[in-house]
């Protein structure tokens, strides 16, 4: 069920239906695969972003990664945006996926890696969710996230983010109506 190119590139053998023996044939065995967007412009914090999942066929005529900066008027004005928002779709099912930002430690400016989070738009409540177990490895310089479904992503510095959000509201003072 796979052309002889794409088991070359995915590891497998174009002699045999079931290269590893597991009863499974290669056109439908999981697989796992990367895809990545190259972010353009050189003073963009955030060099690339990858997804990487297990899934049959070549991932990438099935998952889509797009920098939506220029559509996304809302995700675009996001307060402590690194970068640009991505949308990731997806026309394949996934157990998981891990969703990675690969960024420039020399172009974050005043902003701490420390202080690095990927926020997830959740459509469905309107609202922008904060991933606070979001993995940064400060040696490869990159933010990472475990995910079971796909939508909009930012990397944002959460310090920035969460200080926009915080209101000192008095209680005590009465409005006239």
């Amino acid at each position: 069920g796979l052309s002889d190119g794409l088991e070359w590139k995915l590891g497998t053998n174009p002699l045999l239906a079931d290269t590893d023996g597991d009863g499974t044939i290669d056109g439908e065995e999981k697989i796992e695969q990367q895809v990545t967007l190259e972010m353009e412009g050189k003073d963009c914090a955030v060099s690339a972003v990858s997804v990487e999942l297990a899934c049959s066929g070549d991932m990438e005529n099935q998952v889509f990664i797009e920098n939506t900066l220029e559509k996304d008027p809302l995700s675009a004005g996001v307060v402590g945006l690194i970068g640009a928002p991505i949308d990731i779709q997806s026309m394949t099912s996934f157990e998981e996926a891990v969703i990675t930002f690969h960024y420039d430690k020399e172009l974050l400016g005043e902003t701490k890696e420390e202080d690095l989070c990927i926020l997830w738009y959740d459509e469905a409540n309107m609202t922008y969710v904060m991933l606070e177990d979001s993995v940064i490895d400060l040696e490869n310089q990159t933010v990472s996230y475990t995910t079971d479904h796909f939508s909009t992503y930012l990397l944002v510095d959460k310090k920035i983010w969460l200080d926009a959000w915080r209101v000192n509201m008095n209680y005590d003072e009465q409005t006239q109506v």
